[in-house]
């Protein structure tokens, strides 16, 4: 969820707001078991009656007679169970959050204006990107919006007014509590807001511009540490290149590609002179907002199977769990939705009116995360009055940002300095540095929305197909399957070409490029040109943010023919796995299958990485006697010889991190070995890596393997370790290491790693971690945790967070569990990401079955009995069947809304 920090004084406010009013009130508002009326009239566009019969988890199932109606009540319902949520995140979206949280949230708001400001303004003058989209929105789709923003405004009504049992959300409370002079109120919802909204999603599933500023900042530290060595001669150089390697751990590519054929792309990839600046630009995109997780963090599973691997020759089958921040309240609400158009069912993001991951009668769908490389950086020579020097017929402009108003403070005129062709400054240049400005695909206008409309309507795979080339801006590999048992792969998206002759081995899009006109955007891949698949002779089609077609193979995204799509893209553990469990059999796949295969805690990166720990092991015997490791290294072994090897459970009875060790012998053995090796990782890198690292400087300090894994994220440090393991067993890796055979170490690289055991079996036995050093009493769940943050946890509010509770998997499982490459030494090891919903789908024509389960509940209100219910079958992986169609959906109906206008 998007963070800031708060004053002392808010948090003080929600405290006592808690305090007074119990910690179970408000409880969440609207009847139960009774029928209620809300009335509505034209001009909040509803036209006719909508029924809505709600479940025991509250999810919702709208009958209307059109689909504006369907999303007046879904927007009446989304404002009801999840307003501040939606309020939070739309101020995030327009750099609105000072008006809600006072001068604390400027850096925020400033960093997403100038993120997101449009290539091309309004007719009234507009860079806002919101504005921007919606005057080029299509009519009918404009009217779908302002129905959905009139059904959030009815609510909003009702609050003011007190009507149909609408309460005031806790949080709203504790800020007028903290500000008295200064109430807060929702101001009404805009088509403007839905569109903000959904643009911020897609940022953060498809930018790579602080990636990018942060590899550049990085490669100039290395550079520098090179001094007047050659980059070819420089250690330092080559070591820069072996911890950013773009080959995958494990080659398992979705549309293998015959025709890829590398470029000769080598170096360093940078350029001097641009420290300082990239440093401004870091600290720009650090203060944006972050509101499905850090770079890094974002990832999904899913597959599709046709109708031959499925039980009794039926429909397609498909699962799907997108890896996002774990909050609380959940990213997703779930919704079913039927009019004249459409039956659709599935799960929405508060804010947007949209199915976005779901089924309908006849088609299913789930995406993930596809890496293609959308956005740039440039830099810009600092020239004459401030501003910078661009390629001819370039003109930089200042350009409205808007005013941003704050709580209790000034409003602040804000302008941003913007480059035709090449986007917002995120960094101002002095005579010593260039400028910084980044551009994104997102900054154009597009008809998302449309394409998801579409979509939820489709009757088939090929027409879902169609829908989806409306789909520009948020790089997705959406898998499909239709009762005909039919399956596709399409991740269709707006990937531009950069200007032919741009790349060479100094100038590469992976890292800030010159704004000289060498690199400008000309066009885009066609969609002939993307990969895609229909029908596969494999009868089944997985993605997990791996390598589609095997680009990155051979450590170069770039191809001889100048193809790009893409430079970075997960290590491929968990799509190696996915493919593992799925020809288990030959066909006759069911539901609970596709529930088991998400349940996946095996550890592919544990069984790359265990057998060179025990080749070092062996070779230093001697150091692990003598500082008495042998039964850290016992627990190792022991862990690769079980059956099935390298599993991740939690080792608890419960998921309480306090319960009963397991009674299964087998299950703690692995829990123990599962916590070592986490808590291994991080102090064998250290180890290794530190003492060289410490002569590269970054902001004035010495760089440390940790930094590394913070600024670029850590499936590129765990493919180095690989790649050392794979040395340490006397083969050399599938791409090997520029540096060698471990030069960083030599012949020590086995003491080193003995000594990083020494440091864990420390770490593991003090008093601030588990007190023991006895083997059988490091039980990851203890440490391995989740807590679901509120949005108000970074500024310190803990009050509406909850948890902890033991999590099972662990690093690039398939059942993700992911805690950001943590040494354990603050806080543990605590879970931030994972899957924010688990869905599959088995389309049978007629007789469609679905199951899901989230973490978190569908009311954000303390008190109500769908705040956080589905959190103990979330961390069971129990997701439940849900009703699909009128009887099964009147069998399951709790109550009834209706509205009328």
């Amino acid at each position: 969820m998007a963070r800031t920090a708060l004053p002392a004084l808010v948090l003080a406010a929600l405290a006592a707001a808690c305090t007074q009013g119990g910690s179970n009130t408000p409880v969440a508002p609207g009847p139960s078991n009774v029928t209620a009326s809300v009335t509505g009239n034209q001009a909040f566009g509803l036209g006719a009656q909508v029924t809505v019969g709600f479940d025991s988890h509250g999810i919702p199932y709208i009958q209307a007679q059109s689909d504006g109606d369907a999303l007046f009540a879904l927007g009446y319902l989304h404002a009801r169970d999840r307003l501040f949520q939606m309020d939070f995140l739309r101020r995030a979206a327009r750099g609105q959050l000072s008006a809600m949280l006072g001068p604390a949230a400027l850096p925020q708001d400033e960093a997403i204006r100038t993120l997101f400001t449009a290539q091309t303004p309004t007719a009234t003058g507009s860079y806002r990107i919101e504005d921007v989209l919606a005057a080029s929105l299509p009519a009918n789709m404009t009217a779908l919006l302002e129905a959905y923003a009139g059904g959030v405004n009815r609510f909003l009504t009702d609050l003011a007014t007190g009507a149909n049992g609408a309460q005031t959300p806790i949080e709203y409370i504790g800020l007028d509590v903290a500000n008295p002079s200064h109430p807060y109120v929702p101001t009404p919802w805009t088509v403007e807001d839905t569109l903000a909204v959904g643009r911020l999603q897609q940022f953060e599933l498809s930018e790579t511009i602080e990636q990018e500023v942060n590899y550049g900042q990085i490669g100039e530290a290395f550079l520098a540490a090179c001094g007047s060595t050659p980059e070819a001669q420089c250690l330092y150089a080559g070591l820069f290149a072996d911890l950013t390697r773009f080959s995958p751990a494990r080659n398992t590519f979705i549309v293998p590609d015959a025709n890829v054929a590398p470029a000769a792309v080598t170096g360093l990839r940078s350029s001097r002179g641009l420290a300082d600046s990239l440093a401004r630009a870091r600290a720009l995109l650090s203060a944006r907002p972050h509101v499905l997780g850090r770079r890094g963090q974002v990832g999904s599973n899913n597959w599709v199977l046709d109708s031959t691997m499925v039980s009794g020759g039926a429909g397609a089958l498909v699962a799907n769990d997108p890896h996002l921040s774990l909050t609380n309240p959940s990213i997703w609400y779930t919704v079913v939705i039927s009019s004249p158009t459409r039956n659709v069912g599935g799960f929405t993001f508060p804010g947007i009116p949209f199915v976005l991951i779901g089924h309908n009668d006849y088609v299913a769908w789930g995406d993930t995360v596809a890496e293609y490389d959308v956005s740039d950086v440039y830099t810009f020579p600092a020239g004459a009055g401030g501003l910078p020097i661009t390629s001819p017929g370039v003109t930089p402009l200042f350009v409205p940002g808007g005013t941003i108003d704050v709580l209790g403070g000034n409003p602040v005129n804000f302008p941003v300095l913007f480059i035709p062709q090449y986007g917002p400054v995120i960094a101002a240049g002095t005579t010593a540095s260039p400028f910084v400005a980044a551009r994104w695909t997102g900054q154009e206008a597009s008809d998302d929305f449309l394409a998801f409309f579409d979509l939820n309507s489709a009757t088939s795979v090929y027409a879902a197909v169609t829908a989806l080339a409306n789909f520009e801006v948020g790089a997705q590999n959406f898998v499909i399957g239709d009762v005909q048992g039919n399956i596709a792969y399409d991740p269709h998206a707006y990937v531009p070409i950069r200007k032919a002759g741009c790349f060479n081995p100094a100038v590469v899009p992976w890292a800030p490029m010159p704004g000289d006109g060498s690199c400008v955007w000309t066009g885009r891949i066609s969609d002939a040109d993307l990969p895609h698949l229909l029908n596969p002779p494999a009868h089944r089609i997985v993605t997990a943010n791996n390598d589609i077609t095997g680009f990155t193979a051979a450590d170069q995204p770039i191809q001889s023919n100048g193809a790009y799509l893409y430079a970075t893209c997960d290590l491929g553990y968990r799509a190696t796995e996915i493919e593992a469990d799925l020809p288990g059999k030959s066909g006759g796949y069911t539901l609970d299958d596709m529930t088991s295969v998400q349940a996946d805690i095996t550890s592919l990166l544990a069984a790359d990485v265990v057998p060179g720990l025990l080749a070092w092991y062996a070779q230093d015997a001697s150091g692990v006697t003598a500082q008495g490791l042998e039964g850290a290294v016992a627990v190792l072994a022991a862990w690769q010889a079980q059956s099935p090897p390298f599993q991740t459970p939690t080792g608890l009875e419960t998921s309480d991190p306090g319960s009963a060790a397991t009674g299964d012998a087998n299950t703690l053995a692995a829990s123990n070995a599962s916590m070592l090796f986490h808590a291994l990782l991080p102090r064998l890198a250290s180890r290794i890596l530190d003492p060289v690292l410490s002569q590269v400087s970054l902001d004035g300090a010495p760089l440390t393997s940790q930094q590394m894994v913070n600024l670029l994220g850590d499936q590129e440090m765990a493919k180095y370790l690989v790649a050392l393991a794979a040395y340490a067993q006397g083969k050399p890796p599938a791409v090997p290491l520029l540096t060698g055979a471990a030069s960083v170490c030599g012949s020590s690289c086995a003491s080193q790693a003995v000594q990083a055991l020494a440091d864990t079996v420390s770490f593991l036995s003090s008093s601030t971690v588990f007190g023991s050093a006895t083997t059988s009493d490091w039980i990851w769940g203890r440490q391995h945790t989740v807590t679901f943050d509120s949005e108000l946890a970074a500024g310190g509010v803990n009050l509406f967070n909850y948890g902890p509770f033991a999590r099972r998997g662990g690093l690039y499982t398939v059942d993700v569990a992911d805690f950001a490459w943590s040494d354990g030494s603050a806080a543990g090891f605590p879970v931030s990401a994972g899957p924010s919903v688990r869905f599959s789908a088995e389309m049978i024509s007629g007789a469609v079955r679905w199951r899901a389960v989230y973490p978190g509940g569908q009311r954000d209100y303390p008190g109500s009995a769908n705040y956080e219910d589905q959190v103990p079958t979330w961390l069971a992986n129990a997701p439940q069947d849900l009703p699909w169609g009128p009887s099964q959906i009147a069998a399951a109906t709790q109550y009834t809304v209706v509205f009328t206008p």
